[in-house]
């Protein structure tokens, strides 16, 4: 799942972008360890153009269980700007029940007025998210 807004204010190149993606890990069936989430992205490097300082990794309780939120801030190449932009980037990994999948909750913008707004788009999204094992589980 994907939303994307771009718009035109006053000459302006005014966007920002939310996605749901799906990723499944190699855990041997042992489900995922949010401790180790928190780790992996607290110790890796930086991303190329990351500010590593403005990276926030953080546990956090959501109705589905735990999760692990990084915020940062990356220098990238932009279709529509000749120069490489800062963007700030949301990201939410929510393990999927006791199983090797991850929901992986990622929004950006690369307008600085709306970096709060936008991240909170990010934390919406994870609060609202359910996961129903259904009568087919397996």
């Amino acid at each position: 799942m994907a939303a994307i807004l771009a718009a035109d204010v006053g000459g302006d190149l005014v966007s920002a972008s939310a996605t749901l993606a799906w990723r499944k890990l190699d855990t041997h069936g042992e489900g995922i360890l949010l401790e180790g989430l928190y780790e992996v992205h607290t110790r890796t490097p930086a991303a190329p153009g990351e500010d590593l300082t403005a990276r926030r990794v953080q546990l956090t309780d959501l109705p589905t269980g735990g999760a692990v939120k990084v915020t940062t801030r990356e220098t990238l190449h932009l279709p529509t700007l000749p120069e490489p932009h800062p963007v700030a980037l949301t990201q939410y990994f929510i393990p999927v029940l006791d199983t090797d999948w991850l929901a992986v909750i990622t929004t950006s913008t690369a307008n600085s007025p709306l970096e709060p707004g936008v991240e909170q788009v990010a934390d919406h999204m994870a609060q609202s998210l359910t996961f129903n094992r259904g009568e087919d589980a397996c």
